[in-house]
């Protein structure tokens, strides 16, 4: 009998997980749930000022910008706003996602540019962003855009450079004016500067993306709505700490290869572990869980375990640091990065490095933000076997399991 090849596996379990997905949007609670009751309410809003500076300053409820709303008032034109049709909305960007991503990577890797923008369903967060009418999956799906314009721009030396650069910047600024984290895309994009011949199209690039934000910030006085700003003021460093942590949990996924590093540093990385864990039991008492809502819905932690297993969690993301952050030194000095690839790589750290501001609230779904950059940075590196048959399978169920939680939770108690 002729063996399966992997990606044929692969490809027929994301299909499978395509249909999963619509399955869950389709049979999900037909109200809306979670962040989707903040953000709708403002589409009236929009609806009663227009297009208007004056809608912009009766954004209330919520910090992401204006895109959401912009997205949705089109949408509704054509359809219903309902809960099930705005998750479908959210749905077709995911796989408007899938197609970029893939159009991306084709330029990394020889084969498979497909099956790898396809890893994107096997991570959890992917599944809670793209089932739900949330605000993340029109601006995922603009900031590749932009990059994928971007990276045309610097392909060649003519007029068409030009109108490449001008349309990836106004993708930016509509990425930007979406979730504000995606204006770290600027500040990376300096690192272009150095190569040769194409610092007119960079600043073009950055000249346009900076239309739409400029008018948004400027009327907020700040990068949030009025109304929030006294509730997203200061730092939040432990946030930081969980984004690494669940960075490294998808990355343990994707590419475990990333943390292939000295021995000597996981017996540092468990020691800090151990002395954070004694640490946090005698002075600091921090609780934490990933998942936490999930695991009280199936209600599979023994009552003996529960007290401890909320204080070795916290302890781990100080392991997950170390671990991180020798694994990145090593990428970053391994000395095979193009300027592209160092733009993915600043990019992916400085969005991640905006939690400490999500000083409102931390959600995991923050991560996939700049899990997009770094899937293109990593896809050359990433190996098709059956061990990541296996890890997709475990990502993708828990994505699955904890979307599912989220809706049993706000239909039984919401």
């Amino acid at each position: 009998m002729k063996k399966i090849k992997n990606s044929t596996v692969i490809y027929c379990f994301c299909a499978l997980s395509i249909l999963i997905m619509l399955f869950i949007i389709f049979t999900a609670p037909n109200k809306f749930i979670a962040d989707e009751r903040d953000f709708v309410p403002n589409i009236k809003t929009l609806a009663q000022y227009g297009f208007s500076l004056a809608f912009l300053n009766n954004i209330k409820g919520q910090s992401p910008g204006p895109l959401y709303q912009y997205v949705y008032i089109i949408v509704g034109y054509f359809v219903d706003l309902t809960p099930k049709n705005m998750r479908l909305v959210n749905f077709f960007f995911l796989l408007g996602d899938i197609y970029l991503l893939k159009t991306l990577i084709k330029s990394n890797v020889k084969k498979h540019a497909l099956l790898i923008s396809l890893l994107i369903l096997s991570i959890p967060m992917t599944w809670g962003i793209s089932c739900t009418a949330a605000t993340e999956a029109p601006t995922f799906f603009f900031s590749l855009l932009s990059l994928l314009l971007l990276k045309q721009s610097l392909k060649e030396e003519n007029y068409r450079s030009f109108i490449f650069a001008a349309l990836g910047g106004l993708c930016a600024g509509t990425a930007i004016i979406g979730r504000s984290p995606f204006l770290m895309v600027l500040p990376s994009a300096l690192v272009l500067y150095f190569i040769p011949n194409r610092k007119a199209y960079i600043s073009i690039f950055l000249f346009f993306s900076m239309l739409f934000p400029g008018i948004v910030f400027y009327t907020w006085k700040g990068l949030v709505p009025p109304d929030v700003q006294t509730i997203q003021s200061g730092y939040q460093i432990g946030y930081l700490l969980l984004a690494i942590a669940y960075f490294c949990i998808v990355t343990l996924i994707i590419y475990p290869e990333f943390f292939k590093i000295r021995k000597q540093n996981y017996y540092i990385s468990i020691f800090i572990v151990i002395a954070s864990f004694l640490a946090n039991v005698l002075y600091m008492n921090v609780r934490w869980l990933p998942v936490n809502g999930l695991f009280r819905t199936l209600n599979i932690i023994p009552k003996s375990m529960q007290t401890n297993i909320y204080y070795i969690f916290p302890s781990i993301i100080f392991g997950f640091c170390y671990v991180f952050a020798i694994s990145l030194y090593k990428h970053v000095t391994k000395g095979k990065q193009t300027m592209w690839d160092m733009f993915l790589l600043t990019t992916t750290v400085l969005i991640m490095l905006t939690t400490v501001k999500s000083s409102a609230h931390f959600a995991s779904k923050y991560i996939l933000q700049s899990y997009i950059f770094f899937l293109i940075y990593i896809s050359a590196d990433i190996r098709i076997n059956k061990y990541l048959v296996l890890r997709m399978c475990i990502g993708t169920l828990i994505g699955i399991l904890s979307i599912s939680s989220v809706f049993i939770i706000h239909n039984k108690f919401y």
